[in-house]
């Protein structure tokens, strides 16, 4: 799967909470002990500049699993998870809770996505391209409310067509 890793300034007990272009704009890395040293060396430049710290401080990224990647010689430092910082508690429980919420959000939705086709399927049997159909649909559905909101459709709507004319607009 891969750690996850923050930008700590030890030098100024810090933890950066900038976007980072390399992973879509979130505060963390994904997998940074895996970069070439080019890049761990920019990515660490780009974090550096745009907290407002200076290249003298004692910048280190903290992985989830207790590894710490350090700036200079880009070695990475295998703890085991055995390193006991503040800083790498505090990021290990946010991304267990970030995780967690994910995992909720995810579950719901597939579970939504599920009962509205075996409702679907029940109430009105439609055939395989129909059912084809409102599945890539559903797929595609990123927001809870939607997909509870088609959910109870499908249980009020009189029939296929009914129910598909209460999907989102497509794109």
């Amino acid at each position: 799967m891969g750690q996850y890793f923050k930008f700590n300034n030890i030098t100024r007990n810090m933890v950066s909470e900038i976007p980072l272009p390399q992973n879509g704009g979130l505060t963390w890395i994904k997998g940074l002990d895996r970069y070439s040293p080019t890049e761990i060396n920019e990515i660490f430049d780009y974090a550096i500049k745009h907290n407002n710290w200076q290249h003298s401080d004692d910048v280190i990224a903290i992985g989830d699993y207790g590894d710490v990647v350090r700036r200079s010689g880009w070695e990475v430092e295998s703890n085991h998870g055995t390193i006991d910082l503040p800083t790498l508690r505090r990021v290990r429980s946010e991304g267990e809770a970030a995780g967690r919420n994910d995992g909720i959000v995810i579950g719901t939705m597939q579970t939504l996505r599920r009962m509205t086709l075996r409702a679907l399927d029940w109430n009105f049997r439609p055939s395989a391209s129909q059912y084809q159909a409102i599945e890539k649909r559903l797929a595609a559905i990123q927001d809870v409310d939607q997909l509870e909101g088609l959910f109870a459709s499908v249980m009020r709507s009189k029939d296929v067509d009914e129910f598909l004319s209460l999907f989102p607009q497509k794109d």
